[in-house]
């Protein structure tokens, strides 16, 4: 095994090429860090360039979602200021109409769902005096035989009192449509403070 490689070679450097060997060596090297530099400085202009796209990406997807919850809260207010009125006009005006022409169909249900329990006993349906034809003609035959239904003038034309032997049901239209009327006005109010 030779050792040579271990001491200092003082022979005539060869030529390579016409190019003395130590001096293409340091051109080779030149050329093997040149290489370096410019793959590193790629590397970190491609870095640069991903980060300024992902900060540039970032700042238009925090745009667009400020614009969306702009254009969100603008669909809600535009959505209370169409259906508030309606809702209102609703509750003011078609809710008391349906509530009295359904009023003997609520009668019926309350006697209807005690018929069991109150089996003979008498059952008394006290109205206004104003409606006692029109609910004694809208539930003819659908009664048992020991409801009657009588007038009551203390009674608005809103309530009703139902009693089935010891217990007493009354129906009052109207603090139904005031609590109606009061949870449409509650919601437009708690609706608007988010706005």
């Amino acid at each position: 095994m030779s050792v040579a490689h271990l001491y200092e070679d003082f022979a005539p450097q060869r030529m390579v090429g016409g190019v003395d060997a130590a001096v293409a060596e340091k051109v080779a090297d030149a050329k093997l860090q040149s290489f370096e530099d410019g793959y590193s400085a790629g590397w970190e202009d491609a870095l640069e360039a991903q980060q300024s796209s992902a900060a540039q990406l970032s700042a238009a997807l925090i745009e667009a979602a400020k614009d969306a919850a702009l254009t969100r809260d603008e669909v809600f207010e535009n959505f209370l200021t169409v259906t508030r009125p309606l809702l209102e006009a609703i509750v003011t005006k078609v809710v008391p109409s349906a509530a009295r022409d359904a009023l003997a169909a609520h009668i019926l249900e309350i006697v209807d769902a005690h018929l069991n329990t109150v089996a003979d006993a008498p059952i008394n349906i006290a109205v206004h005096p104003s409606l006692e034809h029109g609910i004694a003609k809208t539930l003819a035959g659908k009664l048992p035989d020991n409801a009657r239904i009588t007038s009551a003038p203390d009674l608005t034309e809103s309530q009703v009192i139902v009693s089935l032997a010891q217990d007493e049901h009354q129906i009052d239209l109207d603090r139904i449509i005031a609590e109606i009327q009061e949870a449409v006005a509650a919601f437009f109010h708690s609706a608007q403070k988010e706005t």
